[in-house]
């Protein structure tokens, strides 16, 4: 009998990417723009905003640890995929 391997309830960051030369202008842009909705909208002053893999097929995921927010972006997520798109097709 075969066993079905468990998927954890939480999803998983991984590949966090921490260098910005990797990115394209529109990803760099929509990296940008998130930070500042959070940090001026929301008041939330110390964000950081990176791309990165994450489970679970989502295309945002979002941690706080030491009194910082990290919003972890999935470049490979199809919400992510249009807006970038919409960037380099209209600015």
């Amino acid at each position: 009998m075969k066993s079905i391997e468990q998927v954890a309830d939480l999803p998983m960051v991984f590949d966090v990417q921490f260098s910005d030369n990797d990115l394209t202008i529109p990803e760099f842009s929509i990296k940008i723009k998130v930070k500042t909705v959070i940090e001026y909208d929301y008041l939330i002053p110390t964000c950081e905003v990176r791309y990165a893999g994450i489970s679970h097929k989502l295309s945002t995921a979002v941690d706080y640890q030491d009194g910082t927010v990290f919003v972890y972006l999935n470049r490979d997520a199809d919400e992510l995929k249009y807006l970038t798109t919409l960037y380099k097709d209209n600015y």
